[in-house]
């Protein structure tokens, strides 16, 4: 299911005077408006890794002095923020048959989880869905968020964590990892893994269940991606697969379930201490990937459908979009050089945390072009290309 909510606006143009420092080539002194600046990039700042090096790359740029726009004109997207729906997984699979295994304590103080998937919070991934503890048609996560402000929809058992785009798992980037050790009870990797719908309940998974009795399953994965074996012993950490949208997914993502010795869903930030790190700890708000598109962008699945960067585009219409992990009261920063007067604005999202799916189109004329992003001030990605 996709929860959309689309704006227009008016594109903004003013003359950036700020001392801001940029370099192209070489350090370049441009005029516009009234005022000159400095441009110079000296450290790499991208933190979002999505277009990993393809095409255009990141010119360096230096945090401390890159200074951000203080007069950016509030412009909204086309604004889709997606509310990941796999459906109650239950109904989807139950865990199969345990192996036996001696001395079963079945207590959930007996499991300590790592977080099951590579990179970093707000820049690889994000968590988009908890359980939804509400037995009602409501909704409420472990936090006590209710209603809008819960993290989760209706009915959700598991935790949904989004990447930014296909080119994740196109790249194999971000891999979903045992949360425990364990032995591989199940598995399954031939079913379609490039679903932006709920059409399939069919899904690509891995089952791993733990000394204490419970099961950790791991849903979603890419197509013929797991490394593993039924029957295979692994250790906290230990790859099992790439994060894809195989099954009833509408982005790519991880569900991470926890099952109990009666085979009942289990919530593991109700038991205290069987996260390491408590999942609130990686409500990090991040900017996850960027990506271009000639002759603009109409929807956010031409977004999870990112095509590689470039380093050369037509000029004309470029659409310009992002998928973040971010929540009310984050504000997103942009100025886009094509020319001696720069296109500046901001955007500030609203709502709970949770991905979004941005996205602008600009007209551009032939020449150098640097797109910078920041987000609550801090410098965040650089892109640098040439219009023809």
């Amino acid at each position: 299911m996709l929860m959309e909510r689309s704006h227009s606006g008016a594109m903004a143009s003013l003359a950036y005077s700020s001392n801001v420092k940029m370099r192209l080539s070489s350090t370049v002194m441009v005029g516009f408006g009234l005022g000159l600046a400095l441009l110079d990039f000296s450290s790499p700042v991208d933190a979002a890794p999505g277009d990993g090096g393809r095409g255009a790359p990141a010119t360096s740029v230096s945090p401390a002095l890159l200074k951000r726009p203080t007069a950016a004109p509030a412009r909204q997207p086309l604004e889709t923020l997606v509310v990941t729906t796999d459906g109650p997984s239950v109904q989807r699979i139950m865990p199969p048959k345990r192996v036996a295994l001696a001395d079963v304590s079945c207590k959930a103080s007996a499991l300590k989880l790592d977080w099951p998937l590579d990179g970093a919070a707000g820049t690889t991934w994000t968590t988009q869905n908890y359980t939804d503890l509400d037995p009602s048609s409501g909704k409420k996560d472990w936090k006590g968020g209710v209603g809008d402000s819960a993290i989760t929809y209706d009915g959700h058992r598991g935790y949904d964590i989004v990447v930014g785009s296909f080119r994740e798992m196109d790249g194999n980037k971000v891999l979903a990892r045992a949360a425990a050790p364990g032995k591989v009870i199940a598995i399954e990797e031939s079913k379609f893994d490039r679903n932006l719908s709920c059409a399939s309940n069919e899904w690509n998974y891995v089952s791993v269940q733990h000394a204490n009795g419970f099961v950790s399953l791991y849903g979603h994965l890419k197509t013929n991606s797991v490394k593993l074996v039924v029957g295979a012993t692994v250790k906290a950490g230990d790859p099992l697969g790439t994060v894809g949208s195989s099954g009833c997914s509408t982005h790519p993502h991880l569900h991470f379930e926890i099952h109990d010795c009666e085979n009942q869903w289990f919530d593991a930030a109700k038991e205290p201490g069987m996260w390491k790190v408590p999942p609130a700890q990686h409500e990090v708000s991040g900017v996850m990937d960027i990506m271009f598109r000639t002759g603009g962008i109409t929807s956010a699945v031409e977004i999870a459908n990112a095509v590689g960067n470039q380093t050369h585009y037509p000029a004309g219409k470029l659409g310009i979009g992002l998928s973040a992990g971010l929540k009310a009261g984050d504000e997103l920063t942009f100025l886009v050089l094509n020319g001696v007067i720069p296109e500046v604005w901001s955007w500030k999202p609203t709502g709970r945390y949770g991905l979004h799916l941005p996205s602008w189109n600009l007209t551009l004329k032939p020449g150098a072009t640097e797109v910078i992003v920041w987000l609550n001030g801090e410098a965040k990605i650089q892109r640098s290309f040439t219009v023809e």
